[in-house]
């Protein structure tokens, strides 16, 4: 598991084993296990550290009143948990649930915090990250709030866990439509356009990504 840290984020630009050392990490990351469905994170629960993905599957969702809606869907080595490492409980309006199982490295607060508070490089790199998280986040409110149908579903399509350019949908077109907050009509339509121009082509519930590329260019 002290392998997977190697790769986070907040190893950019420094020396990984001379800080696995100097701080012990390897004593003190440990190791959980998520069956399908399994709530990991909550949306009233504040953040123990951040997890990277070793095996398995999840997805964030953003949690609110009228419905939920996924932001993202995680993998082997993407994260977790980063972004709301330091806020309160009443902030965290997402919460993250194991797709068929999870098996996640956490690298717990107190860790974290003394490699921010002790190390400038991994400081920066957290507040790098954080900016990048907020430019994220501003596309999307930007996009589910006064973008067209197509605008909606290039993002939700770009949140798939896309594995050798295809994705099984877990959720019925009609969820997706209500998660993206568009009529179903519209969402067909979308997905009609999308297979013209060549940007996706389907097979039951599987889809399959040809042109990334265009869909990135109607968010940006």
């Amino acid at each position: 598991m002290i392998t997977l840290l190697k790769n986070l984020f907040l190893f950019k630009n420094t020396d990984f084993e001379e800080i696995s050392k100097k701080y012990s990490l390897e004593d003190k990351i440990s190791v959980i296990k998520f069956a399908d469905g399994e709530e990991i994170l909550s949306a009233d629960e504040k953040t123990g550290g951040i997890f990277v993905v070793a095996d398995g599957k999840g997805k964030i969702i953003s949690v609110s009143k009228k419905h939920d809606a996924p932001l993202r869907y995680i993998a082997a080595g993407d994260t977790f948990g980063a972004a709301s490492l330091y806020g309160s409980g009443a902030s965290h309006r997402t919460k993250v649930i194991a797709v068929g199982h999870l098996c996640a490295a956490v690298l717990p607060l107190e860790a974290v915090t003394e490699l921010i508070e002790n190390e400038s490089e991994i400081a920066l790199n957290y507040i790098k990250f954080l900016s990048d998280r907020v430019g994220f986040l501003n596309r999307k409110i930007a996009a589910f709030s006064a973008g067209s149908a197509e605008e909606k579903l290039a993002l939700y399509l770009l949140s798939l866990p896309f594995e050798n350019g295809a994705c099984t949908l877990t959720e019925s077109y009609t969820d997706i439509a209500k998660m993206l907050d568009t009529g179903r009509a519209s969402l067909y339509r979308s997905i009609e356009a999308f297979e013209q121009n060549g940007i996706i082509h389907r097979d039951g519930r599987k889809i399959f990504l040809d042109d990334a590329a265009a869909l990135y260019e109607m968010i940006n």
